[in-house]
């Protein structure tokens, strides 16, 4: 549990003078803030640029060093994900210190003496300004991440990841590295659907990402293809580094059986494989999916590599791997519980 669900709402008290500080962090603290004070501009600028959340900054502007429109000011040179409502407290309020708070970026502008209940109605109100302001980050964020993600798995979706490929691409052709494409296809994944429904299905789509992860790289990209289907860039990787990985994933990955409620579903896999070689993605997708129809083709349950001869573009099972060709057995012969 956070700090600001446990003492309410934190507040940065900047106030050089002891006896102030202590008579305005009481009164706080009796309206349920919990209260951190600092005595000059430098620690306020430290502090907020700390990563511990803070709800309010109320700043009195004569602070050492640096005033409290300053600290503001230097504070939102830096991007800050969630927002931090800024008061300040002047004995004046001369039309320079305001246009100055207002450039700075200052929320709240208060001239002493402030009364209890004013000050009171102004944190309540920058409270809720706050609030909306994280219902606002949190929906823009889930929105970004739905537009990005598959909703089932978690992974890029198709569109986002093909966005990333021409990305890769590009630093390939400068590089001059090599770069693997693997198209995977859950073999006999409709009758899992039809036998189980979508909710174990989908368990099964969440177990074989987490099995994906275990063996594929921090840089490698990994995103929803189809259904079923689930695409790989390999950055680095040549083509038989890739038909490597693939064999060693195909091993991997269907070893062990799937977790489908009071069933557990064996499966298997088909892949197919293409090397980048720095042209367009959609080209070489189009070679990885001819080369996942190819496998299909053989019955599934094998992996088949893209090779491009003199006299056509033609996909051919892996000659120097065992490719085991045999029909996938059907989900619905797994082990019960």
């Amino acid at each position: 549990m956070s700090l600001e669900k446990k003492m309410g709402p934190l507040v940065l008290l900047g106030e050089p003078n002891p006896e102030s500080a202590a008579a305005l962090s009481a009164l706080l603290q009796s309206w349920q803030y919990a209260v951190e004070v600092v005595r000059s501009g430098p620690e306020a600028l430290a502090r907020l640029n700390q990563e511990q959340p803070l709800s309010v900054a109320l700043l009195e502007n004569d602070l050492p060093q640096l005033s409290g429109i300053e600290v503001i000011q230097q504070w939102h040179r830096r991007p800050h994900e969630m927002p931090i409502w800024t008061m300040i407290l002047s004995d004046s309020a001369s039309v320079q210190q305001v246009m100055a708070a207002r450039d700075a970026g200052v929320n709240d502008f208060l001239v002493k003496p402030v009364s209890d209940l004013e000050l009171h109605v102004r944190l309540k109100a920058a409270e809720r300004v706050r609030a909306l302001h994280c219902e606002i980050h949190h929906s823009i964020e889930t929105m970004r991440f739905r537009s990005s993600h598959d909703s089932v798995t978690g992974l890029w979706n198709r569109e986002y990841l093909l966005g990333m490929l021409f990305q890769e691409t590009d630093r390939v052709q400068r590089m001059q590295t090599p770069l693997g494409l693997m198209l995977v296809d859950i073999d006999h994944f409709t009758q899992v659907n039809q036998e189980h429904g979508s909710k174990y299905s989908d368990q099964v789509l969440r177990q074989l990402v987490k099995r994906f992860r275990r063996y594929l790289r921090s840089y490698d990209l990994i995103g929803q293809y189809g259904e079923d289907k689930f695409l790989i860039a390999l950055p680095g990787c040549g083509s038989d580094d890739a038909v490597a990985l693939g064999e060693r994933l195909r091993g991997k990955l269907f070893r062990r059986p799937f977790d489908v409620g009071v069933h557990l579903v064996r499966l298997t896999g088909s892949f197919g494989i293409a090397q980048s070689k720095g042209r367009s993605p959609l080209v070489v997708l189009r070679e990885t999916e001819h080369a996942l129809s190819q496998a299909k083709v053989a019955g599934g349950n094998c992996l088949v590599r893209f090779a491009a001869t003199a006299s056509a573009l033609q996909s051919e099972p892996v000659a120097t791997l065992h490719v085991d060709t045999r029909r996938s057995p059907a989900p619905g012969t797994g082990q019960s519980k």
